[in-house]
Parts: C-alpha cells; sequence; structure tokens
C-alpha cells in the first residue's frame, strides 16, 4: 500500500514539474508538441537517440492535449497547429 501512494506522489511530480515547464517555458503545450517535433526530425540523423526521446515526448504531449480535449479550447485556433501528430511526424 505505501509503495502505490509513493509511485501516485512520484507520478504527481512528475506532472507538476511538466506542468510547470510547459507553462513557464515553453509558450504553452501547443508549442512544446511542436518544438518536440522539429528537434526530433532535426536529429534524427546526428542524435537518433535523443530523437526518439523527443518523439515520446511529442506522443505524449499529444495524448494529454487529446485526452483534456484542448484543440476544442480557444488556445488551439492557430493555423500552425492544425496539422495531426501522426500526418507531422510521416513527414
Amino acid at each position: 500500500m505505501l509503495d502505490a501512494l509513493l509511485c501516485d506522489i512520484c507520478e504527481l511530480k512528475r506532472l507538476q514539474i511538466l506542468e510547470n515547464a510547459v507553462i513557464h517555458y515553453s509558450d504553452g503545450i501547443f508549442t512544446l508538441e511542436r518544438r518536440a517535433l522539429v528537434g526530433k526530425f532535426l536529429l534524427e540523423n546526428n542524435n537518433p537517440e535523443v530523437a526518439k526521446i523527443l518523439a515520446d515526448i511529442a506522443r505524449y504531449l499529444h495524448e494529454l492535449i487529446e485526452a483534456g480535449k484542448l484543440r476544442d479550447s480557444p488556445l488551439y485556433s492557430a493555423d500552425d497547429y492544425q496539422k495531426p501528430l501522426d500526418s507531422l511526424i510521416r513527414g
């Protein structure tokens, strides 16, 4: 029981750190998703390990956006964000 509680606390802390980064350092979740994808494409040939991590981050952010239905919010109105993640990954 204690292990499960500690796990939940660690997960909450991780999400708080991610939320803090998104709000204060990345210009929002949509911009961070886009920056992770751009970084992935730029690093694919030279540093595939980092590119893979950035792809994972972009996928995670995409799933958060979809789960929270954030694309329906007024924050998601720029034409630059209208492409779905899968089409961005495929190019």
